[in-house]
This record gives structure tokens, C-alpha cells and sequence, in this order.
């Protein structure tokens, strides 16, 4: 086990590469703006169907948000000795879900830990689902950019043709991600298809959500756009301290896909999904505080 003072530094320094990380990020797409300023300001105003739009897409994602409730509530439930109620499980995703967008990217997982270990429920199962959930999203990303690449012939990432070697990738990645799950927590193995097909699900849902911010703004509806979408997440996820992967992940997606599209179609999708994104987690929150905590029993009845 690391000593203390040691698991600090490696906080601090997390923290500190996850601002340099987001500086970085957000000075791209402020540079990449000002650079396209001349057509974008050419552009016509916002209407009023690219409003209405990015508030659908924002319910869709939102919707969407509930299956990663449902797979943290399924993966919790499984790990804890004894039952406990689902919805407060659920409500533990809910009410953190906004916290991501804080300095160093982990207020939403101490939020989750702390509002569940008040109700009396165990530390070690809760800090196992939540390396369980931090090892699987990346997995069902990976997993879910393979099966694209498998049906998306010709498929390139970076000058990279990634169609070949998907199918092989995709084979690898599902025996990793069951390895994983029995290794991290053996109970969880009859549980896991379940949280993997959700998982899928969800990151074919937010590449085609952003498919559709960028067809918002271009008209016209571009597939590759659902792996890129899903890479940049990636990217996000897994640069540490990042808040809710502002910044890298738009600076990502501008770079994967400036050159096929043109450059201030994607920045203006990329800054209104962001919009989206934001909006979606924030509906959920609400949805979470004003309709589960509604429905179900105070903790004391319980």
C-alpha cells in the first residue's frame, strides 16, 4: 500500500495534470473559434429549430443517463451482503450525477459514497462497485468503437484504417472486460451481461446523439461521427481530474474530425453538444430529486 504522503502527491499531481488537461483543451477550441470566427459569424443567427432541437437531444440524453443509473444500481446491488433499496441506489446516481463538473472529477463518486454510507451500507462494496463502474465505462466504449468497426467498412481514426483489426480488438476487449468483472468481483459474473449490453447501449446512444447535434448544425447526417464521439469520450474519461471532461473532449473531436468536415460546422456542434450533455445531466438530477425522492419512503420508514 502506498504511504499517505505519497497517495497525496499523486492527488495533487492528478489534480493539477487534470487542469492543465482542461486549460489546454479549452485554449484549443478558443484558438480553433477565433481562427473560424469569419465563416461562423457568417452564419445565419440561431433558429429556432436548432434550439428545439439541442432541448431534444438533451431529453434523449438524459433518457439515456438512466440506463448508466440503472447499471451502478445493478452493479451495487449485486456486491452488498444484504438487500437494500433500489431506489435509494439509483437516487445515490441521480443526485451526484452534476457533481462531475467540480475541480478533479471525483466529487460525484465521494457524493455517491457518502449519501449511501449514511444509510448505513458497507464501505468496501461501495468502493468496489465504484472501481467496478470506473474500469467497465472505458471497456463498453472500446468494446462498442470495435462493433462499429466491424459493420463501417473503411473505417480510418487519425490515418488509421481500424477496420481490420476490429473484429480481433472486439474479441479481446469482451474477454478482458468478463476477466475484469470476475477478478473485481465474482458475484458480478452472472450480472454482467446485462451491465455490458446497457453499456453498449449507452455509448451507441451518445455517438449517435452528437451524430445528430452535427447534422443540427450541417444537415446532413454523418455515421463516423459516432465512433469519433465515443473515442473523444474516451479521451475524457481517462485523462484524470478532468471535470466532466470539459475542454479535452471537444478539443479531441475537433481534431478527429476537422478535415473531412468542415471546421466551423464541428465546432459549433461540438460547443452545442456540450450544451446538451450539460443539460441532459442536469434534467436528470432534477428528475432524480423531484420524482424518485418522491416516490419512495424517507430512510427512517425504511
Amino acid at each position: 500500500m502506498p504511504k499517505a504522503g505519497t497517495r497525496d502527491g499523486l492527488k495533487r499531481l492528478g489534480f493539477w495534470v487534470g487542469r492543465a488537461m482542461t486549460v489546454l483543451g479549452l485554449g484549443f477550441v478558443a484558438w480553433m473559434l477565433w481562427s473560424q470566427w469569419g465563416q461562423i459569424n457568417a452564419r445565419e443567427p440561431v433558429t429556432f429549430h436548432l434550439a428545439l432541437g439541442t432541448v431534444c437531444l438533451a431529453i434523449a440524453y438524459a433518457a439515456m443517463m438512466v440506463l448508466q443509473a440503472l447499471n451502478w444500481t445493478t452493479i451495487l446491488f449485486t456486491l452488498l451482503p444484504d438487500p437494500a433499496p433500489r431506489a435509494h441506489l439509483f437516487l445515490s446516481y441521480t443526485k451526484s450525477q452534476v457533481a462531475k463538473y467540480l475541480p478533479g472529477n471525483v466529487m460525484h463518486l465521494a457524493s455517491r459514497h457518502l449519501y449511501l454510507r449514511e444509510l448505513g451500507l458497507p464501505h468496501l462494496p461501495l468502493a468496489k462497485a465504484s472501481l467496478c463502474e470506473m474500469v467497465l465505462q472505458p471497456v463498453h466504449a472500446a468494446i462498442t468503437i470495435c462493433l462499429i468497426a466491424v459493420f463501417m467498412s473503411g473505417l480510418t481514426v487519425a490515418g488509421w484504417d481500424v477496420s481490420g483489426l476490429a473484429p480481433y480488438a472486439l474479441a479481446g476487449l469482451v474477454v478482458i472486460s468478463f476477466g475484469l468483472i470476475y477478478w473485481l468481483c465474482k458475484p458480478l459474473i452472472w450480472a454482467a451481461s446485462l451491465v455490458i449490453v446497457r453499456g453498449i447501449v449507452f455509448m451507441l446512444s451518445l455517438g449517435t446523439i452528437f451524430a445528430l447535434t452535427l447534422q443540427l448544425v450541417s444537415a446532413d447526417f454523418v455515421g463516423f461521427a459516432v465512433p469519433v464521439s465515443i473515442i473523444a469520450w474516451l479521451i475524457g474519461f481517462l485523462t484524470p481530474g478532468v471535470p466532466g471532461g470539459i475542454g479535452v473532449r471537444e478539443a479531441a473531436m475537433i481534431a478527429l474530425l476537422t478535415g473531412p468536415l468542415p471546421a466551423d460546422d464541428v465546432l459549433i456542434a461540438v460547443i452545442v453538444f456540450r450544451f446538451v450533455t450539460t443539460i441532459g445531466d442536469l434534467l436528470i438530477y432534477l428528475a432524480g430529486n423531484l420524482f424518485a425522492a418522491y416516490m419512495m419512503p424517507p430512510k427512517s420508514a425504511e
